[in-house]
């Protein structure tokens, strides 16, 4: 997915990002985890809440007494940390496109790379070092 803005720095200047530029970002990155655990929380919990207290329900009263101490039906958010690593994760990449300043975060690394892009590698054209100076003779 490629998305396009318009950078915070300069108006003219358009500027075109794919999801793995966003993904290999550790801000965005975590942004974007931040914000679909946020979403899948808040449309799921209380679904996922319903089944498991029905589920404990119907187990206590039919099969065993295994749930004997699970009366307030406080662990369904355990199990909801458990079965959310295994859920496919698609981000939904327009809060990128709604607030600009956060793709901020990958210009600064487009910046960095550039600068060490910039220093010349130190070519050693002797052998012999001299430690008094530290350096190659």
């Amino acid at each position: 997915m490629d998305i396009n803005y318009y950078s915070s720095d300069s108006t003219d200047e358009e500027v075109l990002y794919t999801s793995d530029d966003y993904l290999n970002n550790p801000h965005t990155k975590h942004i974007l985890e931040t914000r679909f655990f946020e979403t899948f929380k808040e449309n799921m919990l209380d679904k996922l809440e319903k089944v498991y207290c029905d589920e404990v329900d119907f187990v206590y009263q039919n099969y065993m007494d295994v749930f004997h101490y699970e009366f307030d039906k406080e662990k369904f958010y355990d199990l909801f940390l458990q079965i959310y690593p295994f859920i496919s994760k698609k981000y939904d990449y327009t809060i990128f496109e709604n607030e600009p300043q956060l793709n901020d975060y990958l210009i600064k690394v487009e910046e960095q790379e550039e600068e060490t892009q910039k220093k010349a590698p130190t070519v050693i054209t002797s052998k012999k070092y001299d430690w008094g100076e530290k350096k190659y003779k």
